[in-house]
C-alpha cells in the first residue's frame, strides 16, 4: 500500500517536472519579457490622496526607469500626443513630474524606433473623505 502511493507521487513529480520544461521551453510571455530592452520603469509614490473625492491631487512623481540596452525612448501620458520627455543615453534614469489631477493618471515608456511601448506606470487617486451634497453651514448665533 504505501508502495503504491510512492509510485503515484514519483509519476505525478516526473509528470509535472516535464510539463514546467515544456512550458519554459516555448513560453512566448517569458521571451517577451527577456527579449524587452525596458527592465523596469515605476512611478513613485504610485497613490495620491486628495483631502476630498473629486478635488485635485498634486504631488511630485518621479518615474524611475532601468533599461536593459540604449536606444530613443520617451515618456507620454495617456490621452497627450506630445511626450513628457525623452531619454538620453543612460541605462538608468528618474524623471521628475508635477502631478495634478482627479483621476487615475497612465505614463507609458515608447521606444521611438518600433514605436512599441514597452513600460507602463499607473499614478492612482485616492481621498480622504467622500463627496457629500449637503452644503455645511456654519452659525454662530
Amino acid at each position: 500500500m504505501c508502495f503504491s502511493r510512492y509510485l503515484k507521487l514519483l509519476s505525478l513529480a516526473s509528470a509535472l517536472s516535464v510539463a514546467t520544461a515544456h512550458a519554459t521551453e516555448s513560453d512566448p510571455v517569458l521571451e517577451a519579457v527577456e527579449n524587452s530592452s525596458v527592465v523596469t520603469f515605476d512611478a513613485l509614490p504610485s497613490k495620491c490622496i486628495a483631502l476630498r473625492q473629486g478635488r485635485e491631487c498634486f504631488t511630485t512623481i518621479k518615474l524611475k526607469v532601468k533599461l536593459a540596452a540604449l536606444g530613443h525612448y520617451c515618456v507620454y501620458q495617456n490621452n497627450v500626443a506630445k511626450p513628457l520627455s525623452c531619454l538620453g543615453d543612460t541605462l538608468d534614469q528618474t524623471l521628475t513630474i508635477e502631478f495634478e489631477s482627479s483621476q487615475k493618471v497612465s505614463y507609458s515608456l515608447v521606444n521611438q524606433q518600433s514605436k512599441r511601448v514597452i513600460g507602463v506606470a499607473n499614478v492612482d487617486v485616492g481621498w480622504v473623505h467622500k463627496k457629500t451634497s449637503r452644503k455645511r453651514r456654519w452659525r454662530l448665533f
